[in-house]
Formats: structure tokens, sequence, C-alpha cells
């Protein structure tokens, strides 16, 4: 079955479209109407959308009128036609998806008579994967085309290379948007249905919510009520911002809302999902990244990777984005396009960071400047440096005598992947009865050293910005060597100073930034975390 001979055709007064004329009789004649009228086509989707195709005869019986042909419908299948409907109810709603995706998802020799259906119940629509006109690719927005000679379609074609790891969108694969499901509420039985909702949605949570977090979450929940709003929950670092979002997913589980909680990196959907799931064990719940089996599941609660919400196309009520400064998300607009075409255009979005973009600190917000345990974060130390060379910095045998006397561990950040290994050996030669270990994104190992670390097996893990977010390791304490690299910005380095002093059992760390000078990221960084402790013992949240 090609997608390359699409037929522009009137039916009951409206203009379709179809690379398979045989089902759309089919599905006209259990409706009553007998004939339609080709506009346009055999040709390209992406021609036909243009309106520049030319005429050619049709399979059938054609009577020849005004320039347009009228096409007879045959005989009803029934059994077509009921197989369509089922086939149908296989798609996943409130999703883009490429026609090779609905292949595989449907896996039936039927499959295209399903979508075709819901395109002719209005259920969904398509266009070419890029739009020619504009340029852009349809399913991330975005610009970066590239013209390539096509061996599907056998011609000029093109590829849209920002979104190329979700599946090529190109302008002779058909992009179809599939609407979300509506609620079917039968009215009869809607008290029965509110307390279904109820007994479902209710929390079942132990812990008990700082004063902080409880006007945050109170907040949060005020924003269900509305429509199209948007609140930044600021939060520090290890403030427990998961927690503050407990309340509104229950209040919006409650009205039957379906819910998006997105964040740009894939460990912290693993490490959701299953705290998720404890607090809400009624609720249906589905963890959504790149090697995701649950990826067509339509859930109640929906954790995803950003790159995964390019896939979902108006299907959320609320949209909390966790880490929104976090890579790759920030300042990455195919992912800021993903995150807002998954919404619903009356839903709500909820952004949690500790260290927000400038463009969103202008929008309705609420603080919470200190975490659970009431103490203040670690304003970092700067220590400078002028030697040249391949010697470390002098003050980082002190810094090792100091772990081994204090029984601690810590996190050396560096800038780049080439220097993790060659710090490792020389800490090891200034330390040798240390463990010490290095890790980075490309490191096979990684997991096993994390784990490592946080049983306290390496004491001294040298590692990259990739650990710079949701590490939790008690008497651990931080130091960035080249901190003056371009790399480490404020909201860098304000992250990295929150892995330490994060546990009752530790709650004041130690942060060092070793550099050949002082950068104005450096001075953001400190100035932003004294600041917050400024604003807790105001607001009386420091013991």
């Amino acid at each position: 079955m090609s997608f390359f001979g699409f037929i522009s055709y009137e039916a009951n007064g409206t203009r379709y479209l179809t690379s398979d004329l045989s089902f759309d009789l089919v599905y006209w004649a259990f409706r009553g109407i007998e004939t339609i009228e080709q506009v346009g086509g055999p040709a390209s989707l992406a021609s036909i959308v243009g309106g520049a195709a030319d005429l050619i005869e049709l399979q059938g019986r054609v009577d020849q009128e005004q320039g347009q042909r009228r096409i007879h419908s045959v005989t009803l299948h029934y059994d077509r036609y009921q197989t369509a409907i089922l086939l149908a109810a296989r798609i996943p709603k409130g999703r883009v998806l490429l026609a090779e995706e609905l292949r595989q998802i449907i896996r039936h020799p039927q499959w295209l008579d399903g979508i075709q259906y819901l395109y002719l119940q209005g259920k969904a629509n398509l266009s070419p994967g890029i739009d020619l006109v504009s340029g852009r690719c349809q399913r991330c927005g975005q610009g970066d085309i590239v013209p390539t000679a096509c061996a599907t379609c056998g011609g000029p074609c093109a590829y849209c290379r920002c979104c190329l790891q979700m599946g090529r969108s190109k302008v002779c694969a058909p992009l179809y948007y599939i609407a979300a499901e509506e609620e079917r509420v039968q009215f009869s039985a809607s008290d029965r249905q509110e307390l279904v909702r109820e007994r479902q949605a209710r929390l079942q949570w132990s812990g008990t919510l700082t004063a902080a977090q409880q006007a945050a979450s109170e907040q949060a929940i005020d924003l269900i009520k509305g429509v199209g709003q948007q609140l930044l929950v600021w939060a520090v670092c290890g403030a427990g911002k998961t927690e503050v979002v407990f309340g509104p997913i229950e209040a919006a589980a409650r009205q039957g809302q379906k819910i998006l909680l997105v964040t740009p990196r894939k460990d912290v959907v693993l490490e959701l999902t299953p705290r998720l799931k404890q607090a809400f064990p009624n609720l249906s719940i589905s963890s959504v990244h790149g090697a995701s089996k649950e990826k067509w599941v339509d859930a109640e609660l929906t954790l995803s990777t950003t790159h995964q919400a390019l896939r979902f196309y108006k299907k959320f009520d609320l949209v909390i984005l966790d880490e929104v400064d976090a890579f790759p998300y920030h300042q990455d607009p195919m992912l800021y396009f993903a995150v807002e075409r998954a919404k619903k255009p009356t839903g709500n979005l909820i952004y949690l960071s500790a260290t927000p973009p400038d463009y969103l600190r202008s929008i309705p917000q609420v603080r919470i400047p200190a975490r659970y345990h009431r103490k203040p974060l670690a304003v970092p130390h700067f220590y400078f440096y002028k030697m040249r060379g391949e010697r470390v910095p002098p003050i980082f045998k002190q810094l090792l005598d100091y772990l081994i006397m204090e029984e601690r561990q810590a996190f050396v950040f560096v800038p780049y992947i080439e220097l993790v290994g060659k710090l490792v050996n020389q800490l090891i030669n200034l330390k040798k009865e240390l463990n010490i270990a290095g890790t980075h994104s490309r490191d096979p190992l990684r997991a096993e050293k994390v784990t490592a670390f946080r049983k306290g097996e390496i004491r001294v893990l040298v590692t990259t910005t990739i650990m710079e977010r949701g590490v939790t390791v008690p008497r651990t304490d931080v130091i960035v060597f080249q901190a003056d690299a371009p790399i480490f910005d404020e909201a860098s380095l304000v992250q990295i100073s929150g892995r330490t002093g994060r546990s009752f059992d530790d709650p004041i760390g130690r942060v060092v930034f070793i550099a050949r000078e002082k950068t104005r990221e450096m001075v953001k960084a400190r100035k932003h975390i004294k600041k917050m402790n400024k604003l807790a013992r105001k607001r009386g949240l420091l013991d």
C-alpha cells in the first residue's frame, strides 16, 4: 500500500485525503453516501496539500462531470468496516505519530484502515512530515531540514535532522495527529464514578510536608481550578519538590484529568516512577523513555522524558515539568515545542526548578528556600591557584586529608571528560589509601560506580556535570575543579553545590570551588545560595 498516491475528494460537502480509496468508499457506503467527487491526485501528500496535483484515471466506474470525476461507492463490506473500528481502538489517542509508527503499533495487514477510520470520523488529521512551504518539521517544529534522494519515495525528498532519533520525519512520510479522547460520563452513574475516582486518586503517603512545602502545594492545587495557567515552584536543591506535586496530582486525578510529569532525563523518570506508584497505588501510571515498553500505554499519570513528549498531542490537562533548567531541555526550542503541544490548550503547567532560567522568573511563582531539615545551604568557598603544568593545586592534599580524618566522601566535578582519568591518577598518587574512581557520560560502568559510591566503597568520585543532579549521598562534600571553565554557569554550580548537606544525618556539607580566576558565574552562584538562605531565615524556615 503506497503513501505516495494520495487522492483528494469531496464527500458530504467536506474535502478528504486518502491513500486507499477503496476503504473510503466502504466507509461512505455505510453512511448512505453513494458517490464522492475526486478533486486531486493520485499524487504525493505534499503536492496534494499544496494543491499542485494532476488528475489521472482511477480504477472503478468513473463519470466525467464539469472537470471533476465522480466515483460511485461499492458493495458494503461489513467485515472490513468492523475490522477498521477494532483497529482504530488500538491506536493510542492524543498522539503525533508517523505512519510507520502506527503500522508497528497496530500490527495488522489492514492497519491503514484503522487510522483512516479515525480521520474520516474527525478524530485524526494528517500532514506531510515536512512542510515545504515553511521549511519546518511538523513533528518537532524545527527548521533543520536536509534535502536528500529518498529510497522510500524514489525521488527528491527531505528529512528533519533535529528529531531524527525518534524516527525519520520526511516530506513523503505522512504524520498523523490523533485527538485525545474526551471523557465519556454517564450522568446516571455520576455519583458512583465520583466515588471511584476519589478512591483511585487517594494519596497514600505517610510523610508530612514542611510549612514551605505545604504553601507551595496549596498554591499548585489552586492552579488546577483554572485553565491555561502557569506556576513556577522555585525550590532549593533537596527541598522535596516531588512531595510538593503530590497534592496537585491528587486534585487533578480526582477531576478525571490526564497528567504528565515530564523531565529532561531518563534516570529521573526511572527514579520517580516507583515513588509515585507507591504514593498513588490505585492510579494507572506509565513510564515513557527511549527504552520503555510503555510508550503507547494510556495512563492517568504519565512520566516521560522531554524527547518522548514529541509524540503527545494536546493530551494532558496538567503538565508538571521537572528540572526545567536541565540539559537537554534548557535552551532547546524543539523540547519547548514538544512540552507545549503535549498540553491541551486549556491545560495547566507547573514548572519545578532550583535554578529557573530568567524567562520563567516573571511568571506566578512560589519559593521553597529551605530544605526539610531546616538547616542552611552550604555556601561555596573559593580557592584560587596560579600554578601551571600537570600538577594539581596543593589544596587537594588538604581536602583529601580532611576526608580521611572526618570519614567523609566527596564528589570532584571537572569540566571535561578528558580531565576525569588524568585527575583520578593524580589524586591516587596523593592518597593511595583512598579508593578514588572517575566516571562520565561515556563510561559503561557509570551505574556500578555510582552504586559503589552510594555504599561508601568509593570515597572520591571524579565526574562531569552528568552527576550534578539527582544523587543524594550522606556525609558527602563537593569540590569543583576548574570552576572558572565556561561549562560551569550559575545554574550548574548551584546544582552541584546542592549535592551536599541533603540528609538529616549530615545537613551541612562543604563546597569548594577551585579556579585560576573568579568568574561572574561563580559569584552569581554563591550569591544565589546566600539569597535563598537569607529568605529562609526571614520566613522562619531555619533553626
